[in-house]
């Protein structure tokens, strides 16, 4: 029913993701079980099914208007199958965010091209019914560009420096009454290196203070990880471990009594991303919430189709691979948003079913 599938658009075979969404589809999950949500909820992944699927048949010059709109729809279906979201609150309005200056980002990169909600409508809404940034204050693409672990390969120029970190269980650490992780991606030149010129033990107890307070200002940025406490006591090293640019350090959630299951403390500090991958995101967009990947992926792919559909000319010279900079950028990002969004579509469903 509702017409063509991926085979008969003649693309690539679609992402497991996709048959896992359809899966839903007569029994939709969460308050999309019956009613106007059932049919909101079916429609809007058919529309974004199909809009993400003729993406994959145009090159980036027509891409974004197509896969923008094909995440739109999806977070039509999101909202419809929340369960915290009442059956006078689900139906989104309007795009609830808008762009800022285009015309000169032609000479600027997209980097610089901002992006703000608008205090209502489908973004604002989304973001409150994922507990995620909703971009209160104009926020440039690239600093939302670098929290995509997905678009790394190649940098988009001007992006900025904040990444998300990864959370990773402590199958090593005693647990007692606590739920012990590492956190991977504190930035290494946060580490103290002990001196080697025999500067004496109360120089390095100092270093080691420094960087504790250093750590901890890093991770207060997640507000995901609330609640944290390092594993090693005041007055000794934190236990951050070097690897390469990056670095790794022992914190653990106290759970007294084992009041819960580890799996869920885990749930609620973390977002689960690209299969196992748990990930917390830094507070973005002078908001005080995190950013979330559903909603970064949205941000970025309407200012991407606001400039193809509203500036042609600044689009076009954007995307031409013999004169911009951001070309190679823009492309693998949108080439990795059609293989991606399915798989995030479907997770972002099954956390707001809880």
């Amino acid at each position: 029913m509702y017409g063509q599938t991926w085979l008969d658009l003649g693309t690539t075979p679609p992402p497991v993701a996709w048959q896992m969404l359809r899966t839903l589809r007569a029994n939709p999950p969460g308050r999309a079980g019956r009613g106007d949500r059932k049919r909101t909820f079916n429609m809007a992944l058919e529309q974004a099914e199909q809009l993400l699927g003729a993406a994959l048949t145009v090159g980036p010059a027509a891409r974004p208007l197509l896969a923008f709109y094909g995440l739109s729809q999806a977070g039509r279906a999101v909202a419809a199958a929340a369960r915290a979201v009442s059956n006078d609150d689900y139906r989104l309005d309007g795009h609830g965010i808008r762009t800022g200056e285009m015309q000169g980002i032609a000479t600027t990169g997209l980097a610089a091209l901002t992006v703000a909600d608008q205090g209502k409508g489908s973004f604002t809404q989304l973001a409150r019914f994922l507990g995620g940034a909703s971009l209160p204050v104009a926020t440039p693409i690239g600093e939302l560009w670098g929290l995509l672990p997905d678009v790394s390969r190649f940098p988009l120029p001007g992006m900025g420096t904040m990444r998300p970190v990864s959370i990773e269980t402590n199958a090593t650490t005693v647990r007692g009454h606590n739920v012990p992780v590492s956190v991977r991606g504190v930035p290494s030149e946060l580490a103290y290196v002990a001196s080697a010129s025999g500067s004496g033990p109360g120089a390095d107890a100092a270093g080691y203070a420094e960087e504790r307070r250093r750590v901890a200002a890093f991770l207060n940025r997640y507000p995901g990880l609330g609640g944290w406490e390092f594993q090693a006591p005041d007055g000794n090293p934190i236990g951050l471990r070097l690897a390469g640019d990056a670095a790794e350090v022992p914190v653990a959630w106290p759970n007294p009594g084992y009041a819960e299951a580890e799996d869920a403390v885990l749930d609620r500090h973390t977002i689960q991303y690209r299969g196992r991958q748990r990930l917390a995101f830094p507070v973005v967009g002078g908001a005080t919430e995190p950013a979330h990947p559903f909603l970064l992926w949205w941000a970025i792919l309407y200012g991407l189709s606001m400039l193809a559909r509203y500036e042609p000319k600044v689009w076009g010279s954007l995307i031409d691979i013999n004169e911009s900079a951001d070309a190679t950028a823009i492309e693998y990002f949108l080439d990795q948003a059609l293989y991606l969004l399915p798989e995030l579509i479907h997770r972002t469903i099954s956390a707001v079913d809880s």
